[in-house]
Protein backbone atom coordinates (compact mmCIF):
# COMPACT_ATOMS: atom_id res chain seq x y z
CA UNK A 1 0.00 0.00 0.00
CA UNK A 2 2.90 2.27 0.80
CA UNK A 3 4.50 2.09 -2.44
CA UNK A 4 1.46 2.96 -4.15
CA UNK A 5 1.06 6.01 -1.90
CA UNK A 6 4.01 6.69 -3.08
CA UNK A 7 4.09 6.10 -7.13
CA UNK A 8 0.57 8.65 -6.84
CA UNK A 9 2.48 11.38 -5.26
CA UNK A 10 5.99 10.89 -7.62
CA UNK A 11 3.21 10.89 -10.21
CA UNK A 12 1.46 14.13 -9.55
CA UNK A 13 4.21 16.09 -8.44
CA UNK A 14 6.00 14.81 -11.78
CA UNK A 15 2.65 16.51 -13.78
CA UNK A 16 2.78 19.35 -11.74
CA UNK A 17 6.57 20.40 -11.94
CA UNK A 18 5.90 19.42 -16.02
CA UNK A 19 3.16 21.72 -16.35
CA UNK A 20 4.64 24.54 -14.40
CA UNK A 21 7.72 24.77 -16.87
CA UNK A 22 5.40 23.86 -19.97
CA UNK A 23 5.01 26.47 -22.57
CA UNK A 24 1.62 25.57 -23.04
CA UNK A 25 -1.49 25.47 -20.83
CA UNK A 26 0.63 24.86 -17.36
CA UNK A 27 2.79 27.70 -18.47
CA UNK A 28 -0.42 30.05 -18.50
CA UNK A 29 -1.51 28.94 -15.33
CA UNK A 30 1.82 29.14 -13.20
CA UNK A 31 2.76 32.18 -15.22
CA UNK A 32 3.77 35.38 -13.21
CA UNK A 33 3.56 38.01 -16.89
CA UNK A 34 0.07 39.57 -16.91
CA UNK A 35 -1.11 38.55 -20.55
CA UNK A 36 -1.58 41.69 -22.67
CA UNK A 37 -4.57 43.78 -22.60
CA UNK A 38 -5.69 43.74 -26.28
CA UNK A 39 -8.36 46.23 -25.80
CA UNK A 40 -5.44 48.46 -24.56
CA UNK A 41 -3.18 48.68 -27.71
CA UNK A 42 -4.13 50.67 -30.49
CA UNK A 43 -6.02 49.66 -33.71
CA UNK A 44 -3.33 49.17 -36.04
CA UNK A 45 0.12 51.01 -37.09
CA UNK A 46 -0.37 54.17 -39.77
CA UNK A 47 1.06 52.54 -42.93
CA UNK A 48 -0.69 52.27 -45.92
CA UNK A 49 -1.65 49.25 -47.62
CA UNK A 50 -4.41 49.65 -50.50
CA UNK A 51 -4.46 46.37 -52.04
CA UNK A 52 -5.74 45.42 -48.19
CA UNK A 53 -7.93 48.16 -47.30
CA UNK A 54 -11.54 47.57 -47.37
CA UNK A 55 -14.22 50.70 -47.43
CA UNK A 56 -16.01 49.25 -44.13
CA UNK A 57 -15.05 51.13 -41.07
CA UNK A 58 -13.99 48.54 -38.24
CA UNK A 59 -14.03 49.33 -34.60
CA UNK A 60 -11.80 49.79 -31.80
CA UNK A 61 -11.98 50.65 -28.17
CA UNK A 62 -10.61 53.38 -26.72
CA UNK A 63 -9.76 52.48 -23.18
CA UNK A 64 -9.37 56.46 -22.20
CA UNK A 65 -12.39 57.29 -23.28
CA UNK A 66 -14.06 54.16 -22.48
CA UNK A 67 -16.07 53.60 -25.49
CA UNK A 68 -15.81 52.02 -28.95
CA UNK A 69 -15.13 54.04 -31.93
CA UNK A 70 -14.27 53.92 -35.92
CA UNK A 71 -11.02 53.95 -36.96
CA UNK A 72 -10.06 54.41 -41.26
CA UNK A 73 -8.19 51.63 -41.75
CA UNK A 74 -5.34 51.44 -43.94
CA UNK A 75 -5.17 47.56 -44.32
CA UNK A 76 -1.83 46.80 -42.70
CA UNK A 77 -0.81 45.61 -39.49
CA UNK A 78 -3.79 45.41 -37.35
CA UNK A 79 -3.27 44.32 -33.55
CA UNK A 80 -6.42 42.33 -31.98
CA UNK A 81 -8.34 46.06 -31.22
CA UNK A 82 -9.90 45.82 -34.34
CA UNK A 83 -13.72 44.69 -34.85
CA UNK A 84 -16.11 44.08 -37.21
CA UNK A 85 -19.03 46.04 -35.56
CA UNK A 86 -19.86 47.89 -32.39
CA UNK A 87 -21.39 45.29 -30.54
CA UNK A 88 -18.59 42.53 -30.85
CA UNK A 89 -16.37 45.73 -29.43
CA UNK A 90 -18.31 45.99 -26.66
CA UNK A 91 -18.47 42.43 -25.78
CA UNK A 92 -14.50 42.03 -25.90
CA UNK A 93 -13.88 44.94 -24.59
CA UNK A 94 -15.99 47.32 -22.33
CA UNK A 95 -16.15 46.20 -18.30
CA UNK A 96 -19.61 47.61 -18.38
CA UNK A 97 -21.17 45.35 -20.75
CA UNK A 98 -19.44 42.27 -18.55
CA UNK A 99 -21.03 43.52 -15.88
CA UNK A 100 -24.57 43.84 -17.05
CA UNK A 101 -24.24 40.55 -18.41
CA UNK A 102 -22.87 38.88 -15.28
CA UNK A 103 -26.34 41.02 -13.52
CA UNK A 104 -28.45 39.22 -16.22
CA UNK A 105 -26.84 35.92 -15.65
CA UNK A 106 -27.54 36.17 -12.31
CA UNK A 107 -30.78 36.93 -12.40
Amino acid sequence: MLMKHVYVVFWTFFLFVSLRDSVGVGGVLFSDVEPEDECAKAPEKRTNCPEQATDALPIYYNKTAGGCFPFYYTGCEASDNNFPDKDTCQQSCDPTTWEFEEYIAQR
